[in-house]
This record gives C-alpha cells, structure tokens and sequence, in this order.
C-alpha cells in the first residue's frame, strides 16, 4: 500500500512538474513572439478617420520590420509609435514623409494638403533619423505638425 501511494505521488509530481513546464514555454513563447514578430494592437480615436474607426480597430503590428533600418518604412505605411503625450501610450499614425523631405504646413488650416487662396505655407525639413507622421484626419489630429 506504502509503495501504491508513494508512487501516485511520484506521477502527480511528475503532472505537476510537466504542466508548469508546458505552462513556462508558453509564457515564454508567447513573450517572444508579442516582442519580436507580431502583436495586437487597438488603434482608436478619431485622427485616424476613415481608414480606422474612432471606436478602434484591433490591427497587426509587425515588429519583423523597421528594427533602426529606415529602409524598412515607407511613405503611406501606417505605424504605431510611442505617444509623446500619453506615458506608455502609442498613436496609429501615416509616415508622410521621410528624413530630408520638405514638409509644408498651411498656418491657417494646419493642414499639408488644402491651403487657403494666398496662404504661405511654413516649410519644414524632416531631420535624419526621422519620419513625419500624421493622421489621416488632418482636422482632428495630434501628430507631427
């Protein structure tokens, strides 16, 4: 009888010991993956109207690509950056344009595509190593400008 229990004990033992270590690779795993390949993400607000809804739209975020190379991100590519506002938040924006792109910003609109009739723009260099971003809804939109 001794030796019956002793071991059912040793395979709950073992049970136990299996199920954390399945448990811990797919912690890890999961992990991994969310940091270096791909994660979900919810993009919400109205700066990204309509390619987006304002109530959010859960979207892909490719961590596969961009890792400091420029070449990676295009002009028309929509991104998820860290929010320079909201501590530990991110902004779903559109790269306008790229390092050493001319940006010109109409004053009275704040907008980069309508200007008003004898509007002078102010014009904006995008520095090295960055990207302009801008939501698709230029009339409610935090972004480089």
């Amino acid at each position: 009888p001794r030796s019956r229990m002793a071991s059912a004990s040793i395979r709950a033992s073992a049970s136990l010991a299996q199920r954390v270590a399945v448990v811990t690779v797919a912690v890890t795993a999961t992990h991994v993956f969310k940091h270096n390949v791909a994660e979900f993400t919810l993009c919400e607000g109205p700066s990204m109207m309509p390619t987006f809804h304002a109530q959010g739209d859960i979207v892909v975020v490719n961590h596969t690509v961009a890792r400091g190379n420029a070449d990676d991100v295009h002009v028309g590519d929509v991104v998820v950056a860290k929010s320079p506002t909201t501590p530990g938040g991110n902004v779903c924006k559109r790269i306008m344009a790229k390092e050493g792109s001319e940006v010109r910003i109409f004053s009275e609109t704040g907008n980069t595509i309508r200007r008003r009739k004898g509007e002078t723009p102010k014009t904006f260099v995008v520095p090295r190593g960055h990207v302009w971003l801008q939501g698709d809804n230029v009339n409610n939109s935090s972004d480089s400008r």
